[in-house]
């Protein structure tokens, strides 16, 4: 029957209590875990309720997988038993529906053990102060308030130090004593209040970033910090320390190293020790340049940064063993010295007072001339040039500006005279932009044009952001520093990067960054690429017998590897290294080791050709040359238990670089279009020959010899002398390419037009394309044509970028870093569009398993029976569990 208004207004405030109740969702939730961030695994040995350190345990037997995750949201410490099938959330208050945790202070981010397990200590950053949980009674038995809200907390032997966003660390340790001894917990004795346990301040100092993680070393009690503002991490060590501290006059504690992490020239340090950091550094021309040779980065473009086989052992650049590092100066084995060009050689060459990039006349790390436009225009040169009673800007009436080069009326790029002094005359001076550039000197940029561009109070070379007198803009580039770190039992250090995506690999024993940037050339940072904004890593060594011949012979490889949590909802795992060793009899034979660096391979396949085909011409594919693919080293395993690393030809072992191919296809073509060359925005000048487009003619990759077909017909106005190009074929040569113009040529043949096309016969809007001239053209559907060239002051540069080139003649061997391949002569006819083409496929799916999008941390557990991955998730509050063997994962808290 219906309902009375009574009864409905009774429903409807029961129905309203409820949702409010509902809404709340207090503490004691039946939901397990809100908002969880850290993963604290602190087992435990307790032996007659006396507590050891695990590591010292009488019994190991007795030891307990313990962990611990602290909850954001509910402001709680959860407790977790880890099995050999997993882990289980404990319930600490009974009396509370759902498995709670013990309640602690606000917002708890990061958490720490005592040595013994038996108190976790918290950070809330909320109520800005440290909860101390004693773990066998399930309760907080102290709250200590501190200066400001810590960003870390990490255990340094048995004390604990705290980082502060102002840089202020504080050294504190846990004192009681409650009848076992002091600072020895036995729980059946110990029954403590806050009057009998304390957490004081035993020394404190200053650091100068905000520091945003911390990382100790249990081995030497080193600690490592990184900050939310520097690129560079601090090394730190306690007062038992004998070490020297990087400031005079102070004493351990103290910072006494500082790392890099990242390439040399925008890492905040003066790596080569010349007293200049990064842009201020005359070898540094850009953010991801290296300072010296030693340096991470490319100083100068060589044989082992030039995406080419140099020595022809079937490797390349990082992936040739030859190669040492970047800046190697040659594919041989050893260190090969590195021939610098003027512009990085550290030598003032000309004699102007600079040096390398201060000199405006260097264009970048690769320019071998400092000599340039190294005098003063005529205009700003204290001389009356024209004697004419006037001198300079603005007393002179011929000069335009202080960087006009001719006191008269003649434009110095069009007067036939070397008017700069280095030995360009003309459009033949990079100087000049066209026939009207009234200077001969180069081209002012943002970095020596006397004017605070950015307007930031620093002009040119003063301003942090101009790398160097050519530098094209004085904005600084602004980004986060560095964030969470984790170490390998072999001596590598892991940092996360959550600005470039990347995980940044620290070679303890050297303290210098792995660059494995150098290893891709699709790279845009010297780290590990990983999915968008890594959050949390762990790293760890994998251990494998991957052969077991009998009779005392096995094989075993053992593997760096690091897992990356991101907020695309996945762990990345990351392989740094792997070391193969043979055994016969628990005796080792043979050791190799081999560089992996990269995101691990989820496919069981390898990168190949698959596909070779004939463009625009029938033809045999048995013919057709072979497309060999980028290798790295490799090692063969036999069956019989051989550690092989040459084949039976004696040449190396080698699989394709799976990671740098995605399936594209290729076209290689014979006076191929340059890509994006085919325009209709052409405009001719009045005179006839210079072309302009809305564009830039470097990025195309036009070069000088190209042709240039002009696919309209001259404009039909009565009058108009445009005969021979309404009448002929209207192809042209490129005889000098600046960004802005093409200067055209008639080609010599009689069938062309000697009439050069002009704005009277053509307006704009004129199509045109742009063909090489008796090379072929590569492109890749994915890729591209890798023709593009850089510019400055109107002038193109040829110096190639680390993927290589994209044109080539016939019996000319081409090679980029995906390929390389020579077409024969003959072997194709040498006719405008024909070519080949070929597909690729793809052998690599990068190893990512899925989690959730708010990962606060990840943690690598090794128990008695198997080692676990735990990554905490405070988007899907959860934390994912992951068997570190097979990465199977298990069902998560």
């Amino acid at each position: 029957m219906p309902l009375r208004p009574s009864r409905l207004l009774a429903a409807a405030l029961l129905m309203l209590l409820c949702g409010l109740a509902c809404s709340e969702d207090p503490t004691g939730s039946v939901v397990s875990l809100r908002s969880p961030a850290t993963f604290l695994y602190a087992p435990n040995c307790v032996i007659d309720g006396s507590w050891h350190r695990f590591s010292d345990c009488p019994d190991p037997d007795r030891i307990v997988a313990q962990a611990f995750v602290t909850n954001e949201e509910t402001a709680s410490l959860s407790y977790v038993s880890i099995g050999t099938a997993g882990a289980k959330l404990s319930d600490t208050r009974l009396g509370v529906p759902g498995l709670t945790g013990v309640p602690i202070g606000e917002r708890p981010r990061d958490a720490a053990a005592t040595s013994d397990g038996a108190f976790v200590l918290t950070v809330n950053t909320l109520s800005s102060d440290i909860s101390v949980v004693e773990v066998a009674k399930r309760r907080e038995v102290l709250r200590v308030p501190t200066p400001e809200p810590p960003v870390k907390l990490t255990p340094v032997g048995d004390a604990f130090w705290l980082f502060y966003p102002s840089g202020l660390v504080e050294i504190r340790a846990l004192a009681f004593d409650c009848g076992a001894g002091s600072n020895q917990y036995d729980e059946n004795l110990c029954a403590l209040d806050e009057t009998q346990i304390a957490f004081e301040v035993s020394a404190s100092f200053l650091v100068e970033g905000q520091p945003k993680a911390a990382l100790s070393l249990p081995t030497n009690e080193r600690v490592f910090v990184s900050y939310t503002d520097k690129l560079y991490l601090s090394v730190l060590v306690p007062e038992s320390s004998q070490e020297t501290c990087l400031q005079s006059g102070e004493m351990p504690p103290c910072e006494v190293e500082r790392l890099p992490g990242g390439y040399g020239c925008s890492d905040g340090l003066d790596n080569d020790g010349d007293g200049f950091i990064d842009g201020e550094d005359p070898q540094c021309y850009l953010r991801g340049g290296a300072e010296s040779v030693d340096g991470v980065g490319v100083l100068t473009r060589g044989a082992c940064n030039d995406g080419i086989d140099n020595d022809g052992d079937g490797f390349a650049d990082a992936f040739d063993p030859g190669c040492t590092s970047t800046n190697d100066g040659g594919e041989e084995d050893g260190q090969q010295e590195l021939q610098l060009p003027q512009c990085v050689d550290g030598i003032d060459n000309d004699g102007d007072g600079l040096v390398d990039n201060r000199d405006a006349d260097c264009l970048d790390s690769s320019d071998g001339s400092e000599d340039g436009s190294s005098l003063l225009p005529a205009c700003d040169d204290g001389v009356d040039n024209d004697q004419d009673g006037a001198i300079d800007f603005p007393e002179d009436s011929g000069c335009d500006s202080f960087s006009d080069d001719t006191e008269g009326a003649t434009n110095s790029c069009g007067d036939g005279l070397d008017n700069d002094g280095d030995g360009l005359v003309d459009l033949e001076d990079s100087g000049c932009s066209d026939l009207s550039d009234d200077s001969e000197g180069a081209a002012r940029g943002f970095c020596n044009d006397g004017v605070d561009n950015d307007g930031d109070g620093a002009i040119d070379l003063a301003d942090d952001g101009c790398y160097g007198a050519s530098g094209m803009t004085e904005k600084n580039v602004e980004r986060s520093g560095l964030g969470p770190m984790a170490v390998d039992p072999g001596g590598s250090l892991y940092v996360v990067d959550s600005t470039e995506w990347q995980v940044i690999v620290i070679d303890l024993a050297t303290s210098q960054v792995v660059d494995a940037g150098a290893r891709n050339p699709f790279s845009t940072g010297p780290g590990i690429r990983v999915n968008a904004m890594p959050k949390a890593v762990a790293a760890d060594i994998r251990s494998s017998t991957i052969v077991d011949a009998g009779g005392g012979v096995t094989i075993k490889r053992d593997e760096a590897v690091f897992y990356a949590a991101t907020t695309a909802g996945t762990l990345d795992v990351g392989s740094v290294s792997q070391t193969f060793q043979r055994f016969e009899n628990q005796t080792v034979t043979d050791t190799v080791e081999l560089p992996t660096l990269k995101v691990g391979d989820n496919r069981d396949s390898v990168a190949s050709v698959v596909s070779r085909r004939c463009l625009n011409i029938f033809c045999d594919e048995s013919s057709l040359p072979t497309i060999e693919l980028r290798a790295r080293p490799s090692v063969f395993v036999t069956d019989a238990g051989a550690l092989l690393t040459t084949g039976d030809d004696g040449k190396p072992t080698s699989v394709p670089v799976d990671e740098l191919y995605v399936p594209e296809t290729w076209q290689l073509i014979y006076e191929g279009i340059l890509p994006n060359a085919e325009r209709s925005d052409g405009l001719f000048d009045a005179a006839g020959g210079e072309l302009r487009f809305g564009g830039n003619f470097c990025s195309l990759g036009v070069v000088a010899g190209d042709h240039v077909i002009v696919e309209d017909s001259p404009s039909s106005q009565k009058g108009l002398d445009c005969g021979e190009l309404r009448d002929k074929t209207r192809e042209f040569e490129v005889a000098q390419v600046r960004a802005d113009a093409l200067y055209l040529q008639p080609l010599d043949d009689p069938t062309t037009s000697s009439q050069l096309p002009n704005r009277s016969c053509y307006p704009w809007g004129t199509r045109f394309t742009v063909r090489a001239s008796k090379q072929f053209v590569a492109s890749g559907t994915e890729t591209g044509s890798l023709l593009g060239r850089s510019s400055r002051g109107g002038v193109c540069s040829d110096a190639a970028g680390p993927l290589g080139g994209g044109r080539f003649a016939f019996d000319e061997k081409f090679e980029n870093a995906l390929f390389k391949t020579t077409i024969p002569t003959g072997s194709l006819p040498a006719e405008r569009g024909v070519g080949i083409e070929f597909s690729v496929t793809s052998g690599y799916v990068g190893l990512r398993l899925q989690t959730g999008p708010l990962p606060g941390d990840v943690v690598v557990v090794p128990t008695l029976s198997r080692k676990y991955v735990f990554v905490p998730d405070g988007g899907s509050n959860q934390v994912f569990i992951f068997d570190a063997a097979n990465f199977s994962s298990f069902e998560s808290l």
